[in-house]
């Protein structure tokens, strides 16, 4: 039997990881679309995100070094999510 808190640890920084990476790919996309011309799919709220970002610097590379720190966050959620759930069984 599974213990319980493992499982709902491991449920908490897996949605953790995808909420993350959503971020990171709104910021990431942004970065590429305006600096390499290519067109990588957005929506509004991709566009809301990192037009708020931008708001509080004017630095153009801010969005990128965020992108890849909130990467590097989400990666670490999703081990940490996969451990837990093997400690769970």
């Amino acid at each position: 039997m599974a213990i319980k808190k493992y499982v709902a640890i491991s449920y908490c920084f897996a949605f953790l990881f995808v909420y993350f990476s959503s971020i990171a790919y709104a910021l990431l996309s942004t970065q590429i679309n305006t600096s390499f011309d290519v067109i990588l799919p957005q929506t509004t709220a991709m566009n809301a995100t990192s037009s708020a970002i931008l708001s509080f610097s004017s630095w153009s590379g801010s969005l990128g070094l965020i992108g890849i720190i909130v990467l590097i966050i989400a990666v670490l959620f999703i081990i940490i999510s996969t451990r837990s759930m093997g400690a769970a069984i």
